[in-house]
């Protein structure tokens, strides 16, 4: 399944695939990575599954660090 492929619209839980996509990452980077930004995911009806608000905030903190985010 490519990116194209994805439908995240109106999801408020992503699979790691979707988590990836939102995040505007790899697979392999956001598994490299997830924990040093706090996502963890939770296993649920056999997938594993994070919370949109959880990769939102993550990306928000980061870019509330950046130099782009400090100037604003």
């Amino acid at each position: 399944m490519g990116a194209a492929d994805l439908n995240i619209a109106g999801k408020d839980y992503f699979t790691e695939v979707e988590a990836a996509h939102y995040a505007c990452v790899s697979e392999s980077q956001f598994r490299e990575k997830r924990a040093e930004y706090g996502l963890q995911g939770f296993w649920w009806m056999g997938k594993k599954v994070y919370r949109k608000a959880d990769v939102q905030l993550a990306m928000e903190a980061a870019w509330q660090q950046s130099p782009q985010g400090a100037d604003a």
